[in-house]
């Protein structure tokens, strides 16, 4: 969470998706190349794709929590499964022997 004075403004140089989330206040939000500006109030979310260079500005005083959505702790769980799935395929079973 960050605390934005009125036109003070958080940069994100994220290059994965996050979700921007206004938990007090009204927050302005510009992205590079994205010709519509949002506004959020208090308990609206705006979830940005690709939010490297966007500004958040407090447009009175706000609160705003911005949320990574990378997925890698659900890939890592997927290698853990594929990697237990692999052992087991991989053990002789004791009704195969000869």
């Amino acid at each position: 969470m960050t605390a934005l004075d009125p036109d003070q403004s958080l940069r994100l140089d994220s290059r994965s998706p996050v979700r921007v989330t206004c938990l007090f206040g009204v927050l302005w939000v510009t992205t590079p190349g994205d010709w519509v500006d949002r506004f959020l109030s208090r308990g609206e979310s705006l979830t940005l794709d690709r939010p490297a260079g966007t500004l958040v500005a407090g447009l009175t005083p706000a609160v705003v929590s911005v949320q990574s959505l990378s997925g890698a702790p659900v890939i890592g769980r997927l290698l853990r499964r594929l990697s237990a799935a692999w052992l087991t395929l991989g053990t002789p079973r004791a009704d195969n022997a000869p």
